[in-house]
């Protein structure tokens, strides 16, 4: 099995997967399962549900009810719809999946974590070897916003309102102090980078607004898609603090519209609805991370009031083509304006 699943590792680096064809004319779901040598499984289920024994007793759980489940310390932690968690045994002893290289059956001993996604999450993202974070949020995960491009960089969910029609399916609205926060990893402070997602504003006028931002609270070091006093209509990018290497783009209100900021290690742009910003130089000393969280949503008083959907960070300075690729992507399926 080892060997096997190293195979599959090689032909299923990317978490989201390919488009297989061939093996359902429309499956309804994808899983990816994790390994505990490492290596990662996806593809379409060929099981329709997981037997699952807590204190309570036994359960069958469905994978539309299902967001996923880890093993750690012989104990199992599975994350179901309306906000559910349990904790408890996996009786289901294999998982069968099929994959482009054809059908595997896993195991349950040899696995160490196990994710469901919708089909509708395989949108054309560019690039999604070099995608960090992709939450999508298209699913109420309680108090979890699932991370759909890795295992790692889940958020947590702090009073933020969950929405079933957001730019595309679900959305998280923003009113007061509600945040989503991501901790600190050293996979969200890369060297170049973009950091996008569709936004709807919904504050006449306020003070300081963090959008998505890994910076400390005084608005110095990392980077933030942010709002200031006085400069309402803008939505601004910057890189190191807010006084330097920031770009700013007007953004309608109570409107779904696409920001997208850019740092390529030496300049930093800002995209609205996929237009450019002109770029501005980095200075030296302006380029440093923070061993902040990642916060989406704002914190301490400056927080966004509005809505936030598809928000994703790349480790590379996309092209304003993949950038209105992006864009595209994220609203195949649009619901609401």
């Amino acid at each position: 099995m080892r060997a096997c699943s190293k195979t599959v590792a090689v032909a299923f680096s990317c978490l989201l997967g390919c488009a297989c064809p061939a093996l359902s004319a429309s499956p309804e779901w994808k899983v990816a399962i994790e390994l505990n040598d490492g290596a990662r499984i996806v593809g379409v289920p060929t099981f329709g549900s997981i037997r699952f024994q807590t204190a309570a007793g036994t359960t069958d759980i469905s994978l539309r009810s299902l967001h996923s489940a880890s093993h750690s310390n012989g104990v199992w932690i599975v994350h179901t719809e309306n906000t559910k968690q349990l904790s408890g045994k996996m009786l289901t002893e294999s998982l069968g999946v099929k994959t482009l290289v054809g059908p595997v059956t896993v195991p349950i001993r040899l696995v160490v974590g196990l994710e469901v996604y919708p089909t509708t999450i395989d949108a054309n993202l560019p690039a999604r070897d070099d995608l960090v974070l992709y939450l999508n949020f298209d699913r109420n995960g309680g108090k979890r916003a699932r991370n759909q491009a890795s295992f790692r960089h889940h958020a947590e969910v702090r009073a933020a309102q969950w929405i079933p029609d957001g730019k595309q399916g679900g959305a998280y609205e923003f009113n007061g102090d509600a945040q989503l926060v991501i901790p600190h990893h050293a996979e969200l402070c890369p060297t170049a980078y973009t950091l996008a997602a569709w936004v709807y504003p919904n504050d006449p006028q306020g003070p300081w607004r963090q959008v998505i931002g890994k910076t400390k609270a005084s608005f110095y070091g990392g980077y933030a898609l942010c709002r200031f006093p006085k400069d309402n209509a803008n939505i601004s990018f910057y890189v190191g603090e807010y006084g330097s290497a920031i770009v700013k783009q007007p953004v309608p209100r109570r409107q779904w519209t696409h920001v997208a900021g850019v740092c390529d290690g030496r300049h930093v742009q800002l995209f609205v609805n996929g237009e450019p910003s002109l770029p501005v130089p980095l200075t030296k000393g302006h380029t440093n991370h923070t061993e902040t969280p990642l916060i989406i949503g704002g914190f301490g008083g400056y927080n966004w009031i509005g809505k936030l959907d598809e928000v994703t960070l790349y480790r590379r300075a996309l092209s304003g083509q993949e950038i209105e690729q992006l864009m595209l992507a994220g609203s195949r399926r649009e619901k609401s304006k």
